[in-house]
């Protein structure tokens, strides 16, 4: 017995290629040799044990007789025959990483790097374990040939080809969802003996302890098993892994084994409404259809609240600081689908540079950090030391967890100097004007309703100056205040009318600059320079700015004679 499995794709698509355009035709057209199986070897992969349509198809080159196997009978002899169980499920499992590592299934996706549609499809195909080929259209040199081969327009961008069969544009989780026939395999008219709404790791659990006892199961999912854990870089206290596992090795051990009992999974549905009033109960989806079931276990875990506005489409992120390097595209979910966060090139550089591998280094080092706070507290000698400890123990596990499970994404559009967005009753510049609070900073410009959004650029409290340019701050005010705008919406503080914020900051600047550099000419300290200038600005300002302006001008009077003493 020998045949050969082979991707499933038609070469008349791309018939008539040119030589430079091949090797990308090549991966959208022909059938490709994966793996010979001989005398005593056997086919498969997960799509045996989920029930899903299978990637691949067999060619018989040789003569010989074959065993076949339905996928329920195969559910049914791993579930009784242990020896068995693991030889088949460690080989599936195995022949599946396999294809998403060398990135042979059925899904060929083309996008932009800078495309959040894109982005989104990916984490769906990646997280749902589901093989694809990507090619970016920002690097790859046949990329334009591609595209008109499929006669497909930049708005149309990303393209989904399934199966080789069907050419989606710009699809949504649903669409691909339905083309690929990930929820083909499930007969919404069956009465279930449990319906699970969440596929988090207390979804899947439930899932696996339920169908083991030979329970009828099916899991819903909104969009990507696994949960808020799922996106995790690493889960450190879950319970049998004492080093440790990444939430998506979780996600996808936990899958495997609750398809191995005969578990469905429903993906890219969510559930609109329980109907209770008599049994069976009905768990109703966004599509309206009904899904009978005996018992409903709700494991739908946190869910962020996203912004209740209508038709948003771009966010904007005006600077990067380290009180919030995340950036505000640290929670994906938050933000509706599609929604494209815009920012300058030097504020993505920060984030990409500066941000990511602070995320990784604290993931990183912290544990060692919370661990040494609990020795302290072991040495605590008063009630008040041990509170304090605690209280910083607390908040030390709590930030570890929110940072691994964050999602840091970097800005999908960015500019160098302006960007202008054209709608039929607005007109919104986003504009570069030059440093001042970072390297960064944008302001949003609204002409026709003379409104003006600065950040962080300029706001109602004291300036902080900590990673600021202030000789070009003062300069960047000024090219903004030229600018014909009555209403200010500022980073922090209130709506601001007209511009005198503008002239009290730059005075300011200019008094804090000057005053910094008598005291640094004199050869004072910098505790002596700090002092000095604290007190005039103190005595000048104070009323002028927020009631903290004190306790916080010192470390403006520092940043003023760091800049002084290294400047050209």
């Amino acid at each position: 017995m020998k045949s050969c499995l082979n991707r499933v794709t038609q070469m008349s698509h791309f018939s008539s290629c040119s030589p430079e355009a091949w090797r990308s035709c090549s991966r959208i057209t022909g059938e490709r040799p994966l793996v010979t199986h001989g005398p005593g070897g056997f086919t498969g992969e997960m799509t045996m044990i989920s029930g899903r349509r299978s990637l691949v198809r067999g060619r018989v080159t040789e003569p010989g007789e074959f065993l076949e196997l339905s996928a329920e009978s195969l559910r049914s002899l791993v579930a009784k025959d242990a020896e068995l169980s693991e030889i088949f499920m460690r080989a599936f499992i195995l022949r599946r990483l396999e294809l998403i590592r060398t990135g042979q299934g059925n899904v060929i996706l083309m996008g932009s790097r800078h495309s959040a549609n894109a982005l989104r499809l990916r984490e769906f195909l990646t997280r749902n374990e589901h093989p694809y080929t990507y090619i970016d259209l920002d690097t790859d040199k046949t990329s334009q040939e591609l595209l008109d081969r499929f006669d497909v327009k930049l708005d149309e961008i990303p393209v989904v080809i399934c199966s080789a069969r069907s050419v989606l544009r710009n699809p949504s989780i649903q669409e691909l969802a339905e083309c690929l026939g990930l929820n083909s395999a499930i007969d919404e008219t069956q009465v279930r003996d449990l319906i699970i709404v969440g596929a988090g790791p207390s979804g899947l659990a439930a899932a696996v302890y339920a169908a083991s006892e030979g329970l009828d199961v099916l899991v819903i999912e909104t969009a990507t098993p696994g949960g808020q854990a799922g996106s995790s870089s690493k889960i450190e206290n879950y319970l049998g892994f004492p080093t440790g596992v990444s939430g998506q090795e979780l996600a996808a051990r936990a899958i495997a084994q609750s398809e191995k009992f005969g578990a469905k999974m429903m993906v890219a549905h969510s559930v609109a409404r329980l109907d209770c009033e008599k049994r069976p109960y009905k768990v109703v989806l966004d599509n309206g259809n009904r899904l009978p079931a005996c018992a409903v276990i709700i494991a739908t875990g946190a869910q962020y609240n996203k912004p209740r506005i209508a038709n948003l489409e771009f966010v904007v992120n005006t600077h990067f600081h380290w009180d919030h390097y995340q950036g505000n595209e640290a929670y994906p979910s938050s933000w509706p689908a599609g929604v494209e966060i815009i920012s300058s090139e030097a504020t993505r550089t920060s984030i990409e540079q500066r941000g990511i591998p602070r995320v990784k280094h604290e993931i990183m080092t912290m544990p060692a950090q919370i661990e040494q706070l609990k020795v302290d507290l072991q040495k605590a000698s008063t009630p008040e030391q041990r509170d304090s400890i605690q209280k910083n123990i607390f908040e030390a596990e709590t930030y570890l967890t929110e940072l691994k499970s964050m999602q840091i994404t970097l800005p999908t559009m960015t500019f160098d100097r302006n960007l202008i967005l054209h709608r039929k009753s607005r007109t919104v510049e986003i504009l570069w004007l030059g440093r001042a609070h970072t390297d960064g900073d944008v302001f949003a410009f609204l002409p026709k309703e003379k409104v003006l959004v600065t950040g962080d650029a300029l706001h109602g409290w004291t300036p902080y100056m900590g990673d600021s340019c202030p000789y070009d701050w003062i300069k960047t005010l000024d090219v903004a205040e030229k600018l014909d705008f009555d209403y200010v919406i500022a980073g922090h503080g209130d709506v601001m009318r007209g511009k005198e914020t503008f002239e009290l900051w730059k005075q300011y600047f200019r008094d804090l600059l000057e005053q910094t550099a008598a005291p640094y000419a004199d050869g004072a300290t910098l505790d002596q320079a700090k002092n000095r200038v604290s007190d005039y600005l103190i005595s000048k300002y104070a009323t002028k700015f927020d009631p903290k302006f004190s306790q916080s001008v010192g470390s403006n009077v520092i940043k003023a004679c760091q800049v002084i003493a290294f400047a050209p």
